[in-house]
C-alpha cells in the first residue's frame, strides 16, 4: 500500500510488514484508485488514465481520453460535463462508462 499526504507520496507499506519505505518510483501526481482487481493504480490526468504497476510504480497502459475524468471505486470512468449544468438542481452531467478498468 502506497500512502499519500496532500499532493506527494510519502512511503508504501507491504501487506502484513510494520515497516514503511519510500514509495514505489513512478507514483508522482494523483493516482486516485486502485484499478484491475487491485492489482494496479490509476493516475489520471487531463487526456490520459495511466495504469500503473503497484511494485515498481512504471507505467504499464494508458488510455487516452476526451477531457477531464475520474475514476469510481468499481472502476468506472465518470465524465462531469461543466457545461451541461441543470437550470433548476444546479447539478452538472454526469456520464457513466462502466468498469473500464476493472
Amino acid at each position: 500500500m502506497a500512502i499519500q499526504h496532500f499532493n506527494g507520496w510519502v512511503a508504501s507499506i507491504a501487506s502484513g510488514s510494520p515497516l514503511f519505505s519510500a514509495p514505489p518510483p513512478g507514483f508522482r501526481g494523483w493516482l486516485t484508485a486502485a484499478v484491475l482487481g487491485g492489482k494496479a493504480y490509476a493516475r489520471v490526468s487531463t487526456g490520459t488514465v495511466d495504469v500503473i504497476d503497484p511494485s515498481s510504480g512504471e507505467t504499464c497502459g494508458s488510455l487516452m481520453v476526451p477531457g477531464s475524468f475520474t475514476l469510481g471505486g468499481d472502476g468506472s470512468l465518470l465524465h462531469f460535463d461543466p457545461h451541461g449544468r441543470d437550470r433548476t438542481t444546479g447539478l452538472c452531467t454526469v456520464t457513466v462508462y462502466p468498469n473500464v478498468l476493472r
